[in-house]
């Protein structure tokens, strides 16, 4: 037996609180600013980063294969999901 089941995300994201809106904003800034922070206290760490070279394209190249990945699996989770609020709907 099949059982659709129509969920409402709108409801869920339009129903936050700004609390919680206002620490997830805190904790992306946070995340963020850490590595600046620590660079501007401690300035003789600069010394020890890597300079850019051929390792960063290497590192983009990478970075650009896993970005594509994550948009093809994202992109067949909103197919799916959109078929199935379609279905729910009808």
């Amino acid at each position: 037996m099949h059982v659709a089941v129509h969920r409402n995300y709108a409801g869920i994201y339009g129903a936050g609180r700004l609390e919680d809106a206002l620490v997830g904003m805190l904790v992306f800034s946070a995340v963020f600013a850490t590595p600046f922070f620590i660079l501007a206290i401690v300035p003789w760490l600069l010394h020890s980063l890597p300079r850019s070279g051929s390792w960063l394209n290497s590192v983009k190249v990478v970075m650009a294969f896993s970005r594509s990945r994550r948009m093809k699996f994202l992109s067949n989770v909103d197919l799916v999901w959109g078929q199935a609020s379609m279905r729910a709907a009808r």
